[in-house]
């Protein structure tokens, strides 16, 4: 474990300390892994446009070094038959990482995204699963600051470590959604909105997919918000299937905002075809948010607005299931 640390962060310091150490980590290891930095150069070579779909906007970007995210296996015989690639002692030998709060690991993501991307991951080899660690994913938001967001894929929501709890940051204001929120607010059109005590509750429509919104400066209250939500969540999943298929955003500005994608589906039925019918799509929590990754020239060029609102119209909840989420979810105590 010594080997692989390059810092040590217990919560504590003046703020955007974490930020900078994980920052410095960056270009550290830009500089002494060469795999990592090819990575960072290859972002060069992505590609983004823009699709005005009315109400909402998504943003396509090819990155072909994102092939093997977008089209992991992960059934649980495939998972059972790979060694977990977030476990300390089977990380590339010259990676290093942040010691964040003596649970997670902080690591710069071998496949970035973006300029920035650091994936966090538990120190013990555990299933993704959200409930029990919300508190950690608010506290990264509240260290990281303003200028990251921070998100979860569930298990069947475009995680490619399904049986491995861990989140990622990359910078804030890089998803469509986040605007398109912002210019919304309490009261104004296309708002379902609940209020309990500081506790904003939004369910906006428009978006092309279901969408809930946790909004206030209470975390523990925030907490059990989310834990209602999932509560809510169980009542309309079928037994045995495990955590309730979700995406999970989370960004501290003057407050913290929650933006939730509740799911019905891991991946469109595009995915699935075969030979020029197919496109290599699966959804997680930045493709939700409008961001949209292919790692396949043809399909990043060849998608329309059409093409958006049938991937989201599959993956995201319907709209019946989603009142009697609200419903319940506004009901709770909490």
């Amino acid at each position: 474990m010594k080997n692989i640390l390059f810092a040590d962060y217990e919560g504590k310091g003046e703020a955007g300390a974490l930020s900078r150490i994980c920052e410095a980590l960056l270009e550290q290891q830009k500089g002494s892994w060469r795999e990592l930095a090819e990575a960072y150069e290859g972002l060069s070579g992505t590609e983004q446009r823009t699709l005005d779909c009315g109400r909402f906007a998504v943003v396509l970007q090819f990155n072909p070094r994102r092939a093997a995210s977008s089209g992991a296996k992960v059934d649980p015989e495939s998972i059972r038959n790979r060694r977990c690639f977030l476990c300390t002692g089977n990380l590339p030998p010259l990676q290093r990482g942040v010691l964040y709060r003596r649970e997670f690991l902080i690591l710069c993501n071998p496949a970035p995204i973006f300029r920035r991307h650091f994936t966090v991951s538990s120190l013990r080899h555990r299933p993704q699963s959200i409930a029990g660690s919300f508190g950690t994913m608010q506290a990264l938001a509240e260290d990281l600051g303003p200028q990251y967001l921070v998100f979860y894929n569930g298990p069947r929501c475009g995680a490619s470590a399904p049986d491995h709890l861990h989140f990622q940051a990359v910078p804030a204001g890089c998803l469509p959604v986040e605007e398109e929120l912002g210019k919304a607010g309490k009261g104004q059109p296309g708002f379902e909105t609940a209020f309990r005590g500081g506790l904003s509750v939004y369910r906006p429509e428009g978006l092309g997919r279901e969408t809930i919104i946790l909004e206030g400066s209470d975390t523990a209250r925030i907490t059990s918000a989310l834990d209602a939500m999932l509560s809510a969540m169980r009542e309309i999943t079928p037994p045995g299937v495990g955590e309730p298929m979700l995406n999970i955003i989370c960004t501290r500005q003057k407050t913290i905002r929650v933006i939730i994608f509740p799911r019905n589906k891991h991946r469109p039925d595009v995915f699935y075809r075969e030979g020029e019918g197919r496109k290599l799509i699966s959804p997680a929590a930045l493709d939700m948010g409008g961001l949209m990754i292919f790692p396949i020239k043809r399909d990043y060029d060849s998608m329309t607005c059409d093409d958006i609102l049938q991937v989201y119209g599959e993956v995201s909840t319907g709209k019946e299931s989603m009142s009697r989420i609200f419903e319940l979810l506004t009901g709770f105590q909490y």
